[in-house]
Order: structure tokens, then C-alpha cells, then sequence
């Protein structure tokens, strides 16, 4: 483990992720129980202009949500300087991390557990969505920048989006942590927004139907020869459907993939809350009760136990 440092009320352990913004590091807070995710600015962006406001602004929207398929934001402030904020930490571990695990032991998720993770994301960002609708939120807020990184798998089986690293298509500042530039990762890419044609949440849709894409065959859908064919192949929307390159995977899911991907977005699903009712029904077509404790046992056999922590 690494040396524990001291930072305010906190000690920090391992770090847990590193991106183009900031850096989590697992901490724990003096004379209390309880593991936190602890989220610092990074040195440069912290001594430039915008940095901390981009940083308090994504900080201040993401504690301003409270559902609970959102990671909370408890608590924002500056210590000696640097500008940070802590969010729960549950066990678990991100869609990302979740790879990486199922290429070291040769697993995978299954087709009813890769449509739970969706489903608990598309629950989230509807109700986010809604927020907005009822001017319950001040901005409009787009998952434009949305990463395997910001979804987080708990152990109970349930799923938590990171909404820090989003776009907001009426606020002036966003930041993206994610260090790939825009076009690299293709999953948190839709046609309009390469042709810089206006966004809505149809795009969100566009995005979550890549993801899940992704999650079910292992491969990028738009995933080309070169940087300018992959930008086509997203504007042309073709793909092989998943059931080819997987037997396992229901026709349904085909249906449902070619419908939430469309290139023209008023061919999409409208929301991204209708999007969650199509995957509602398909799970319940393809007969998948109980997933969430399939996830959480997966899960269990899958992940090391947790680190033991003195506090």
C-alpha cells in the first residue's frame, strides 16, 4: 500500500485514478469510520484561472443531485491551496476497472447483467434529465463525456454514475477528467456532436447504446482503421449487430441497439427515459429475474476483498 499522507481532516492511502483534471485517492477522515473517495485538483489546473472554477462549478452540480444512483458529493473546500472534494466510496469497483478484472481471469458479463448496468445508468440520467424539466436544475446537463471511469459497480449489485465529467450544454464551464481526447474514446461520441449540430438528450441516448455495445461484444462498434474513418463510421451509425459477433446475445438486443443508435436522432428513442422502459421490457421478454444478485454475486467471486484500513 502506499505511505498514508495527510491532507486536512483526511489521511489519503492508494490512489485510485488519475485523469486530465484531477486525481482520486482512497482517504479516510481523523477520528471517524468510513472509507471516502477524495478527489484533489491537479497542481497545474489548481494554479491556473479556471481550474478551480471549473472544478467548484462540476463539484457544486454533482452535490446538488441527490439520488440515489448518483455518487454523492459530501463535502467541497480548499486545503493549503488546493481545491478538492470527497464523494462515497462504496465497495465495488468502475465499469473500467470491471474490464480489466475480466481480461486477467477470462470472464465476462453476461447479456442480462451488461443491460442492468445500462438500465441503472439510463434510471440515472433520466431523472437528471427530469430535474432539468421541472427547474429543479439550473443548467442543462448532456453525458457527452461519459467514461466506463464514471460508472461505478457496487457489491450489492447496483450501479452509481460519477456525473462529474459531463457536458453542460447551457452552463459556461465543464471540466472532463478523461485523458484521451475527444474522438478517442467512441463510446462518448454522437453524430450531431461531430457534425457540431445542436445536442439533446437523444444524444445521451446515442451514447449509452454504444457503451452498452461495447460492455456486450468487446469491441468499439465505430472503431475504424484511422481517426477520420472512426469520426464516419459514428456519423453513419453502421455496425455489425451484436448478435453476430455473439451467439449468447438475444436478437432483441439487436433491435434495440439499432433503434438507440440511429445517425438521425429523431429516430432514436425520444428520452433517455424511454430508453430505460425498452430495457425494462427486454429484460423481462428475455426471462432475466434476479440480476442484480447475479451482479453482486459475480462481483463477489470475481473481486479481491477489500484492503483493511486502520483508522
Amino acid at each position: 500500500m502506499n505511505s498514508i499522507q495527510a491532507f486536512g481532516a483526511f489521511q489519503t492511502y492508494e490512489r485510485l485514478y488519475r485523469g486530465a483534471c484531477w486525481e482520486d485517492h482512497l482517504a479516510t477522515r481523523t477520528n471517524a469510520q468510513g472509507r471516502w473517495r477524495l478527489r484533489r485538483l491537479l497542481p497545474v489546473l489548481n494554479a491556473s484561472e479556471l481550474g478551480p472554477v471549473a472544478f467548484a462549478m462540476s463539484a457544486q452540480l454533482a452535490s446538488s443531485i441527490q439520488i440515489p444512483s448518483v455518487l454523492q458529493v459530501h463535502e467541497t473546500g480548499v486545503v493549503e491551496g488546493a481545491h478538492y472534494c470527497v464523494l462515497e466510496f462504496p465497495l465495488g469497483d468502475s465499469l473500467a476497472g470491471l474490464w480489466l478484472l475480466c481480461q486477467r481471469k477470462n470472464q465476462k458479463l453476461s447479456p442480462a447483467m451488461c443491460c442492468k448496468i445500462v438500465s441503472d445508468m439510463c434510471e440515472a440520467i433520466a431523472q437528471i434529465h427530469a430535474m432539468r424539466d421541472t427547474g429543479r436544475l439550473a443548467t442543462e446537463v448532456l453525458f457527452q463525456e461519459l467514461s466506463p471511469r464514471d460508472i461505478w459497480v457496487c457489491a450489492d449489485g447496483q450501479s452509481k454514475l460519477d456525473i462529474m465529467n459531463t457536458t453542460q450544454t447551457h452552463g459556461k464551464i465543464a471540466l472532463s477528467s478523461h485523458t484521451s481526447p475527444a474522438g478517442q474514446n467512441f463510446y462518448a461520441l454522437s453524430p450531431e456532436r461531430i457534425l457540431a449540430k445542436p445536442l439533446d438528450e437523444r444524444s445521451d441516448v446515442f451514447c449509452l447504446g454504444t457503451l452498452l455495445y461495447k460492455m456486450l461484444t468487446g469491441t468499439y462498434p465505430f472503431l475504424r482503421e484511422s481517426h477520420e474513418h472512426s469520426l464516419q463510421a459514428v456519423c453513419e451509425a453502421q455496425a455489425p449487430s451484436p448478435s453476430s459477433i455473439d451467439a449468447d446475445i438475444p436478437y432483441a438486443v439487436d433491435a434495440l441497439l439499432s433503434h438507440a443508435m440511429k445517425p438521425n436522432p429523431l429516430e432514436r428513442f425520444a428520452s433517455v427515459s424511454k430508453l430505460h422502459e425498452a430495457l425494462v421490457l427486454l429484460s423481462s421478454e428475455c426471462k432475466w429475474t434476479d440480476t442484480q444478485m447475479e451482479l453482486a454475486s459475480w462481483l463477489a467471486d470475481l473481486m479481491p476483498p477489500p484492503v483493511s484500513l486502520e483508522y
